[in-house]
């Protein structure tokens, strides 16, 4: 529940976390102990027009997975509404503190608070879960926090509103489908809703920065009515947690005609769905797309034609387009290696690509033997047939 900033957006300076908040407020709520402090998030410096990052901020997060859009990349200059529904995820009592909080916001990720979030919290302390429903205003001071008073339990349907109206208010609901209840509070808010988040998060600790505190194990979590602004948002930026070098958890890819996408407790296993086209001639140069799963694992990954190296042109986590290397005719195994970064896992094609003379030679050698003599052409040099 802290704020993200773009590489390109410095914080104007440090305030305490909202995970912090949640933290002390769950532990004066369940009588447990503090388990530890969130980290600082920072606060917000306005975007200005050279300041929009061109490209999506870095996937790697070390304790944020899901999805975010930016407004500017959906063709709008701000989100004036966002909305959420997934299905409480479950996790496993456990005698250290961990957490697997579930939320949806606005201007989370776009320099640091002010900031709307709204979900619940699972977590996992002193042999006990508690599943626990709350409220962030972050709007540059510590004290927006609000534990929301009502029942969460595994699998329960979630809905999560966050509605601006445009005159410096909004208001949030949150709702619990399956127990029956409803709660919502409208407020002053500033902030112009550049971005918005659906997220699955690790929260982090206020003591020391970088450490985050241990994510629960919790299965998976499909966020659904995924929208902004009534619409489904058409540009993703994708967040994976990244903790001592291995992806912990991740989302699946975005699709959306959907307007869903789920969140999986973690590291992802790479697939490679479909292969095309499935031939192509034998000098090479022949522009093929691999799509699949999971696929940027690796920043370098290799693509082999029956053992023989071709020219990667794009990589993403959906799909990798490579041009093919010359080869004699013939079907070949296609291999993608996602290099050291994945282990060196070698994944292959889920149909073989085939290699296939020119036409043009084909016809060379072989309508000659069709035709009878008397109807070919004359070879130069070569005497006519006897009348």
């Amino acid at each position: 529940m802290t704020s993200r900033r773009p590489w390109n957006v410095p914080a104007a300076g440090s305030i305490l976390g909202a995970a912090l908040l949640v933290t002390l407020a769950l532990s004066a709520l369940v009588g447990s102990p503090a388990a530890g402090l969130a980290r600082p998030g920072g606060a917000r410096r306005p975007l200005e027009t050279s300041q929009v990052p061109m490209q999506p901020p870095a996937t790697d997060d070390p304790g944020w997975s899901g999805k975010v859009a930016w407004a500017f990349q959906n063709g709008v200059s701000a989100f004036d509404k966002v909305t959420g529904a997934w299905v409480q995820p479950s996790i496993a009592a456990s005698s250290t503190t961990q957490y697997a909080d579930t939320w949806v916001g606005v201007n989370g990720f776009d320099g640091g608070g002010p900031l709307l979030q709204t979900g619940t919290s699972a977590w996992a302390h002193d042999g006990t879960v508690s599943y626990v429903p709350w409220f962030v205003d972050w709007n540059g001071a510590p004290s927006g926090m609000t534990v929301i008073d009502e029942p969460v339990a595994a699998g329960d349907r979630m809905q999560a509103v966050l509605d601006g109206n445009g005159l410096g208010t909004w208001s949030v609901e949150l709702a619990d489908l399956t127990a029956g209840w409803k709660w919502s509070t409208t407020l002053s808010y500033a902030a112009d809703g550049s971005t918005a988040e659906w997220i699955e998060e690790a929260p982090g600790t206020w003591t020391t920065p970088s450490r985050y505190q241990t994510l629960a194990d919790y299965g998976s979590v499909t966020f659904t009515t995924v929208r902004a602004d009534g619409a489904v948002p058409m540009t993703m930026t994708t967040l994976d947690i990244v903790q001592s070098g291995s992806v912990v958890s991740y989302p699946s890819t975005y699709e959306p005609a959907q307007g869903a996408f789920t969140v999986q407790y973690g590291e992802p296993v790479p697939a490679v769905r479909t292969i095309s086209p499935t031939s192509g001639p034998t000098a090479g140069g022949s522009t093929v797309v691999l799509s699949g799963s999971d696929l940027g694992l690796s920043l370098s990954p290799v693509v082999r034609f029956g053992g023989l190296k071709g020219t990667v042109l794009h990589s993403s986590t959906s799909a990798i387009v490579v041009r093919t290397p010359a080869h004699v005719p013939g079907r070949v195994t296609v291999t993608i290696s996602a290099g050291p970064t994945a282990g060196g896992t070698v994944l292959r094609a889920p149909s073989s690509f085939e290699y296939v003379e020119p036409w043009g030679r084909y016809i060379h050698w072989r309508v000659p033997a069709l035709i009878p003599y008397s109807q070919t052409a004359s070879s130069p040099g070569t005497p006519p047939p006897p009348a």
